[in-house]
């Protein structure tokens, strides 16, 4: 029992190690990715990443406030849910698909924007589900040139527990 829980020991300790040594690396790329899709760039510096692996926005007067609390709308977290997983998928050594549901619903104009903008610098491959009050026509016109692929989930009818994805032919 003992030898074993060494062993585990020295695995944590590599393992905590290993991510103290790249944290500042995943926090540069997240407060990257924060800074430009935040419509207010003068009153942010980027994000901070805790020892403890928490987030906290940091202001131009260096403040932090955790992004838990930090946004005075659900939009605000949105933008930093965004930067977390882009940033978590820079750091990482394979470039992954990045499937993002409802993204946009709790987003002003500016930030929605933003987002579609960046999507496509996100990965290789990102798989955005929506609904078609977040997305419309001009918004699509942004992403247009990136999409390879554009379908529609739609109920089956008298069995509502299920639905069938067909390519979509539509506009918002």
């Amino acid at each position: 029992k003992d030898f074993v829980a060494k062993v585990r020991d020295a695995y944590q300790k590599c393992i905590d190690e290993f991510y103290k040594s790249r944290k500042p690396e995943l926090q540069k790329f997240v407060s990257d990715v924060f800074m430009k899709l935040i419509n207010n760039k003068k009153l942010y510096e980027g994000i901070v990443i805790t020892d403890e692996w928490e987030m906290w926005v940091k202001y131009y007067d260096g403040t932090l406030l955790p992004t838990w609390s930090y946004g005075p709308s659900a939009g605000g977290a949105q933008i930093v849910a965004t930067a977390f997983i882009a940033g978590l998928n820079k750091f990482a050594r394979v470039d992954a698909p990045v499937v993002i549901d409802t993204p946009l619903a709790r987003l002003d104009d500016i930030h929605r924007i933003n987002i579609l903008k960046y999507y496509n610098k996100m990965s290789a491959q990102v798989i955005i589900l929506y609904t078609p009050a977040e997305i419309n026509d001009a918004n699509q016109a942004i992403l247009e040139d990136n999409v390879n692929e554009h379908h529609e989930i739609i109920s089956i009818e008298d069995v509502p527990d299920l639905s069938r994805i067909i390519p979509y032919e539509g506009s918002n």
